[in-house]
């Protein structure tokens, strides 16, 4: 019942997802467009931003065999309800064992689920993993029934979950801790599970590590300007910004002196130190879990990107952006104050709690709520575009490009390689202009195909034929390409 109502919420605060649904940045030009000339065989390990995504590219895949007309529907679909099931997963009784009353912990999914000022996540594809970090957090500390915790079958379901997880979302990282907390003692049929998670995080911390993120090569952030960055998010972006909505907490910044942030930090201290001491048992370690999570989740993010308006609190309101670096850290907020007003209320009965709850985040809610629309693309014209082109590609004719706009407007573009010349069964890429790809990453090389050979060429000779550097290029595994025999 909760995720059903979580669920309706998420399409509350964008309807247009589901009912005018229309591609969302990557999930057209990175998943979409991937899935398309690649498949899921060669494109699941490809990175894209400095990480991998498995998710995002399992659901193309299981788009793709839909008539293109729905896949930015099952796309939305699909991120709706990860989102629904990651923001309702603390309900479970199960975790009664942090906060006894059940109606304080639906309140705490259905504030989570209002709050958050980051518009841009709601239901995409390319934001998933932002909720999958959430639902990946809550799910480590299920208690699971011992009947199951010495089940190889549960536990190899369980971590095989976790690891498409952890190679979609690079936020899980900062659980590693937790994850090596759980391999402990360590036991074959009880620790098959954190052992595949703990080899997703290597594989995806290993490509997080070697590849520099899109716009961020050679960026290097000083040690005390990203902890600044860490110690000050959580103030404006998390507590301020769901307490009194984005604007006031953007006046509040404008105004903010430096013994102003000071005091803040020493109440926000005495808050959580309170709070750990009124808690007990495993209530009171769910405080130290969730305070660490809440600054390591921007930690990692601040380490990664870019400086600019994601970070910038001082600046005009149009710089806030990029909410989606701070969700997690706003849902953990919602957590700490639950937990509070339980402590002090409890006393009172469930009910008030819980009534108090709704009525702290109410006007963050209400100024975070609704999402605007995409803007109108016109997706069935699309589609029948890009039919048109798979169509005219399936039998090796020559076919131009297509160039589609996407959201968010002014819009990225997803463009789909032109073809000059056409494909014989002796050559399948003729008159394309192909590089191979890696298991990892695409090669820098380019060639272009004719007669069957493989002619090395320069962005200047692409241009001159009218083609498009990096557009027209469609890769190719790396093991096909080096079987066509290079130019002369």
């Amino acid at each position: 019942m909760v995720v059903a109502f979580v669920f309706l919420l998420q399409v509350g605060r964008r309807p247009d997802a589901l009912f005018n649904p229309q591609f969302w940045a990557e999930d057209g030009y990175v998943f979409f467009k991937d899935q398309l000339l690649l498949g899921l065989s060669h494109s699941l390990l490809l990175e894209y931003a400095g990480y991998l995504h498995f998710v995002p590219r399992m659901v193309a895949a299981f788009a793709s065999w839909f008539p293109v007309a729905r896949a930015p529907f099952l796309y939305n679909l699909a991120a709706t309800a990860i989102e629904a099931l990651a923001l309702s997963l603390f309900a479970l009784p199960a975790y009664r064992y942090v906060m006894r009353p059940d109606y304080l912990r639906v309140a705490v999914c259905i504030v989570a689920a209002c709050v958050f000022s980051a518009p841009e996540v709601i239901s995409n594809l390319t934001d998933a993993q932002w909720f999958l970090a959430l639902g990946a957090l809550v799910l480590l500390f299920y208690p699971v029934p011992e009947r199951l915790a010495g089940s190889l079958r549960f536990q190899f379901l369980t971590g095989g979950i976790g690891l498409v997880v952890v190679c979609t979302s690079p936020q899980t990282l900062i659980l590693l801790p937790f994850v090596l907390w759980k391999l402990y003692p360590f036991a074959w049929r009880r620790s098959a599970g954190p052992l595949l998670v703990l080899a997703g995080m290597f594989i995806q911390g290993a490509v997080a590590l070697t590849v520099s993120p899109a716009g961020a090569a050679g960026v290097t952030k000083p040690l005390l300007q990203t902890a600044a960055i860490t110690l000050m998010a959580p103030a404006y972006r998390c507590i301020l910004g769901d307490f009194v909505g984005d604007l006031g907490a953007m006046g509040m910044a404008a105004r903010a002196t430096p013994a102003l942030n000071v005091s803040a930090a020493f109440v926000f201290v005495v808050w959580l130190i309170w709070l750990f001491r009124a808690t007990s048992g495993l209530a009171r370690w769910s405080v130290a879990v969730v305070v660490y999570c809440l600054f390591a989740s921007i930690a990692i993010v601040a380490a990664r990107r870019p400086y600019g308006g994601a970070f910038d609190f001082s600046g005009p309101w149009t710089e806030w952006e990029a909410g989606r670096y701070t969700l997690l850290g706003s849902t953990l907020i919602v957590y700490l104050v639950a937990l509070t007003l339980e402590r002090a209320l409890g006393r009172y009965g469930a009910h008030l709690p819980t009534v108090c709850l709704l009525g702290v985040f109410s006007y963050g809610a209400m100024d975070h709520y609704r999402a605007p629309a995409c803007a109108e693309m016109d997706w069935p014209k699309q589609a029948r575009q890009i039919e048109t082109w798979i169509n005219g590609n399936a039998i090796g004719g020559i076919a131009g490009g297509v160039t589609l706009k996407l959201n968010p407007a002014p819009g990225p573009l997803l463009y789909l390689p032109a073809r000059l010349r056409a494909a014989t069964p002796q050559s399948p890429w003729e008159g394309c202009l192909v590089r191979g790809q890696g298991v990892i990453r695409k090669s820098a090389a380019v060639f272009w195909i004719e007669e069957g050979q493989a002619h090395p060429v320069t962005e200047d000779w692409i241009r001159q034929r009218g083609l498009l550097w990096t557009d027209d290029v469609r890769a190719v595994p790396q093991y096909r390409l080096d079987a066509i025999p290079k130019a002369p």
